[in-house]
């Protein structure tokens, strides 16, 4: 299954429309849901048309340092966050209302952690909710059934090789109570891991404990695990746990590249169900949030499964722009590169649409600098294009695991000029895969 992260409102229009019967599954933040309830349940409801979805109940926000989730002007929780919280009630409001992350103590009485379960998958079954109000009215209207989630989520933790102690236990017991008060729903158990744990020997006692839990599912996080540039020992311990995982459970991945996909494709036995990825970034993700640098144009070339900034990437583009014909073949036939480069006079006119900037002043260190920014078309461009070649990754027939690995070593070999930044990761997932 193809999945889908929702980021904002501004880009749901790369979500519906055209866009709509690219993926299959889309995934919701909790704080997006509690914050826009009836906005995102009419996006769900009339604009992709009652698409399957799950809500990512982020319960593992509350485990970290405050200053996450707190306004950096006003130094007050976050408004989205504090309607999740109103929703979750003890003992996450009473913690943070002392000033404090929630503690795996705060869980030990088993009656605290069956009603924090309890109200985190009532708030996911009926936040949409069509049951009352205008809702009910709108949903007959429109001929549609009420919205319910594809699965829900237990509550969850993050866990790295110093915490796994604390928390796999918490974690495996709210599964139980899940599957034991909702046993007619698809329970997932959500993995968060940190790559030091993923490379421990605690991993083994980790995969026994969640395959011996009643989850329907386990959804796997890795804390920032770049697949293009993970080792080719993490990634042969990747493919190792999910092996191990999917022998006994079903597998989703909650942040993946093009290497999941393929690992999704060509090796039955690992059991994934659906791979997600936001849109154009967030193929990887970590736990605790971080600040972004200077926004930049970057191209999401299809044959290294990689986005590259424009700058860079223009040397592998060059040698086409005599031709329409020839970037359609070695570079993209995607709709945005159909439309975009159909219509130009050159290749050249319209691959630059994709690399254009605005200048931008700004005052840094008590002096003025003016930095480019890109253009609203070309972000828009970038991302319609990049979600165009995420679809037809999913959709490609099925090829062999040897297949896949010449590709990815021929599409290194041909894509020298950019150098091993760009390229190694091709020859390290074709090892891997080969492997």
């Amino acid at each position: 299954m193809h999945m889908v992260r929702y980021g904002t409102h501004a880009e749901s229009i790369f979500l519906s429309g055209d866009f709509r019967d690219t993926y299959d599954i889309l995934v919701v933040n909790g704080n997006m849901a509690a914050y826009y309830p009836a906005a995102m349940a009419r996006f769900i409801a009339e604009r992709v048309c009652n698409k399957n979805y799950i809500i990512d109940p982020q319960t593992h926000a509350f485990q970290h340092d405050l200053r996450y989730i707190r306004s950096s002007k006003t130094e007050e929780i976050k408004s989205s966050i504090a309607r999740l919280l109103e929703q979750y009630g003890e003992p996450f409001k009473r913690s943070i209302d002392a000033g404090r992350p929630v503690y795996p103590d705060d869980f030990k009485d088993k009656h605290i952690l069956a009603s924090a379960v309890e109200r985190v998958i009532e708030f996911q079954r009926n936040v949409f909710s069509a049951q009352k109000g205008e809702w009910q009215k709108y949903y007959e209207f429109i001929n549609i059934n009420p919205l319910t989630p594809w699965a829900v989520i237990a509550p969850y933790f993050f866990m790295d090789e110093l915490s796994v102690g604390q928390w796999l236990e918490i974690n495996a017991k709210a599964v139980e109570i899940a599957k034991t008060k909702y046993p007619n729903e698809k329970v997932v158990m959500q993995l968060v891991i940190g790559k030091g744990l993923l490379l421990s020997q605690e991993l083994s006692g980790v995969i026994e404990r969640v395959t011996d839990t009643p989850a329907d599912m386990v959804a796997i996080w890795i804390d920032d695990f770049d697949e293009t540039s993970a080792t080719i020992t993490e990634l042969t311990i990747y493919k190792d746990m999910l092996r191990k995982l999917g022998g006994k459970k079903e597998v989703l991945i909650l942040y993946g590249s093009y290497f999941s996909v393929a690992l999704m494709k060509v090796f039955p036995e690992l059991n994934i169900k659906g791979v997600c990825h936001g849109l154009e970034y967030a193929e990887h993700r970590p736990v605790i949030p971080v600040g972004g640098g200077l926004p930049v144009s970057k191209f999401y070339y299809p044959s290294l499964h990689i986005r590259i900034p424009y700058v860079e990437v223009v040397f592998l583009v060059r040698p086409f722009f005599d031709s329409k014909e020839d970037y359609f073949r070695y570079v993209c036939d995607c709709k945005t590169c159909a439309e975009l480069i159909g219509r130009a006079l050159s290749v050249e006119e319209g691959f630059t649409k994709y690399g254009e900037t605005s200048p931008a002043v700004s005052r840094r260190n008590n002096q003025v600098v003016v930095l480019n920014y890109p253009t609203t078309e070309a972000r828009n461009l970038c991302v319609s294009h990049y979600m165009w070649c995420k679809a037809k990754e999913y959709q490609e027939v099925e090829q062999s695991a040897s297949q896949i690995a010449k590709k990815l070593i021929q599409a290194a070999e041909e894509s020298k000029t950019v150098g091993n930044a760009f390229t190694a990761h091709c020859l390290r997932w074709a090892k891997v895969l080969q492997g």
